[in-house]
């Protein structure tokens, strides 16, 4: 697992603690890998496009903390389903030598009909999930290679396995993350540089409480099958230390995992999506 030993000596070519950056910090999985990095003596560069979940969680890691603690946080605020936005923080990003960690974790559900949503969301949806990864990554991996060492996380999904009704382009462009990571994967072995496609299945979050995602149904997914984002941020980094590209955080989602592509799981998804107004007229 990466931990401040681990830190420590890869970053023993300059006198600052090495950088780690996270999107979509302001809470759930991303809070959580902020959290881990910041313990564990990194320095954070916190991204999100909510400046009151940004204070918070910066509050939340100086708890606990002296003040010169507070040197070790930058915040930045960006909708990252905007381009400009996006390049902002590429550019900064490239201007760095120090990033060590680059977790894309910022995105957005949606439950509707593909039909039902006006496109201009889809291609929000695009941007924050296919673009928005794919600039931050070019933006940093330079130094990462010239100084042979870093680590990619792209949080995609467990629903990239499954492509199913009313999930169209949120399916389609967390499997785009899986390829993407494993292709670049391997473009980089025989490196120092680990990329990983994080594919968490239910996650205790507000994720799910957004309107676009009214269809679903938490009941009927069993209790089991839901875990935390601390236990969805640690199974990352444990698959980052053991070289896992594709990690599926919990063993029974791992298991549904295996199956995703079999006929039998496909029952599963349309009643864990289908619509109320289907449920109310009988109809499957």
């Amino acid at each position: 697992m990466l931990d401040r030993r681990m830190a420590e000596s890869q970053a023993s070519a300059t006198s600052l603690a090495p950088l780690a950056v996270v999107t979509g910090a302001g809470n759930g999985i991303g809070a959580s890998f902020a959290e881990h990095f910041f313990r564990q003596g990194y320095r954070l560069l916190m991204v999100d496009v909510c400046p009151e979940k940004l204070d918070r969680m910066r509050q939340r890691l100086l708890t606990d903390n002296d003040a010169t603690a507070s040197s070790r946080i930058e915040c930045h605020v960006a909708d990252l389903t905007d381009r400009a936005g996006v390049e902002r923080l590429a550019d900064r990003l490239q201007q760095r030598s120090d990033v060590e960690v680059l977790v894309n974790n910022a995105g957005f559900g949606s439950l509707v009909e593909f039909l039902d949503v006006d496109v201009d969301r889809h291609a929000d949806m695009i941007a924050i999930h296919v673009e928005t990864p794919t600039r931050l990554v070019h933006a940093v991996l330079p130094q990462m290679r010239s100084n042979n060492r870093g680590s990619i996380v792209n949080v995609a999904s467990l629903a990239a396995f499954a492509p199913c009704a009313q999930s169209v382009m949120y399916c389609s462009t967390k499997a785009y993350l899986v390829v993407f990571s494993e292709a670049l994967r391997e473009e980089l072995r025989g490196t120092n540089i680990r990329v990983q496609a994080l594919c968490p299945g239910f996650v205790r979050t507000d994720f799910h409480a957004a309107d676009a995602m009214q269809n679903f149904h938490r009941r009927r997914v069993p209790d089991a099958l839901w875990t935390t984002p601390d236990h969805v941020a640690f199974c990352s980094l444990q698959g980052l230390s053991k070289g896992n590209t594709v990690v599926i955080p919990g063993w029974r989602s791992r298991m549904l995992g295996l199956f995703m592509r079999m006929v039998l799981i496909k029952p599963i998804v349309r009643v864990v999506t289908r619509p109320k107004s289907s449920v109310v007229a009988g109809r499957g």
